[in-house]
């Protein structure tokens, strides 16, 4: 096109004038894709420096962390041996830092943090009447609200860091209690929904999940001898218990009806349980004799809920399991007597 224009000449044939708005045309899609590329490209280096910022917070207020909290304490002498029996305590849905007030629940940080530590004294109780020698402690997510969903949304990413750090301390404590009463305490970890980094969903991979952040306290700071079992870039832990397969995974992408198919073409064996949390709700089916466990919530009824028209109680899960039986005791611990 060039050849054929000058300064001084005024173009006045038709397909040379149809060339060079298609080329303005070609030339206007292609500022826009480089701009919308550019805007990507801006949008994945804000993600990774606000998730650097956040896990600096983090790694800072570990440093402040006395030294003497990884000191073991003293085990709990009135246990009978009894090495045969396990028990398993599902921690899930907590969701720390909802504030909600409606008909049916009140629940903030103060009530969040009394449920936990009711929750923690009821299951000991159970433990120091079955001789529990082990006590598995199953989290499975949605530690945290989030900011997933507009109505969650934070607007300082300070909050968030105040969420991850206060929720990892509450249950760094409740853990070093457990620790100091039952024999030997393991932690099984996986991450919810609520705690992704991108409220798309479809944008998320799973190790971008602020609960890593949670899960790296808790592993840096408990003492050595509490095992924690984390999930890292996968959602789901396979474990076993007294013999028994266990898959736990947070639910959002499992439910009581596919999770026996999923886990099953997924890892190529047939789990004796899965465990669940995501539903709110306390559930448990059988499918085919794989025993399928949902957790309740400590958040219990909030004003999402209501509006589908459902309610329930706060609660959580402690499973008794013995080597020298196939019973299983399954107590609902609710979190407000």
């Amino acid at each position: 096109i060039s050849n054929k224009l000058d300064d001084d000449i005024v173009v006045t044939d038709d397909s040379l004038i149809k060339e060079i708005e298609f080329q303005k045309d070609e030339l206007f899609k292609e500022t826009v894709r480089l701009r919308d590329k550019k805007r990507e490209i801006n949008n994945d280096l804000r993600k990774m420096a606000r998730l650097e910022n956040i896990e600096n917070v983090l790694i800072e207020e570990l440093k402040k962390i006395k030294t003497n909290q990884k000191i073991d304490i003293d085990k709990n002498v009135d246990y009978v041996s009894n090495e045969g029996t396990e028990a398993i305590l599902l921690l899930s849905d907590i969701h720390y830092g909802i504030e909600v007030d409606n008909a049916f629940n009140k629940y903030n940080k103060e009530i969040c943090k009394n449920r936990i530590y009711t929750i923690i004294k009821k299951a000991l109780r159970y433990c120091e009447l079955h001789n529990v020698q082990t006590l598995n402690v199953e989290i499975l997510g949605d530690l945290i609200n989030g900011i997933i969903h507009v109505s969650n949304r934070v607007e300082q990413e300070e909050d968030i860091i105040q969420q991850i750090i206060e929720i990892s301390k509450i249950l760094f404590d409740a853990i070093i209690y457990l620790n100091s009463k039952v024999p030997k305490v393991k932690v099984i970890t996986v991450f919810g929904n609520h705690a992704r980094v991108s409220a798309n969903k479809k944008e998320q991979i799973n190790k971008e999940n602020f609960e890593r952040l949670i899960y790296h306290y808790l592993k840096t700071m408990l003492p050595e001898d509490v095992s924690v079992i984390n999930g890292d870039t996968d959602d789901f832990v396979l474990y076993e218990v007294c013999g028994k397969k266990i898959v736990v995974s947070h639910g959002d992408k499992d439910s009581g009806n596919n999770a026996l198919n999923n886990f099953v073409r997924l890892l190529g064996i047939v789990p004796d349980e899965i465990h669940l949390g995501h539903y709110h709700h306390p559930k448990i089916q059988d499918d085919n004799d794989t025993e399928i466990v949902i957790n309740g919530s400590l958040v219990s009824t909030d004003d999402y809920a209501v509006s589908l028209r459902k309610s329930t109680k706060p609660s959580q899960t402690l499973r008794i399991y013995s080597n020298n039986s196939n019973d299983i005791c399954t107590l609902k611990l609710m979190a407000c007597d």
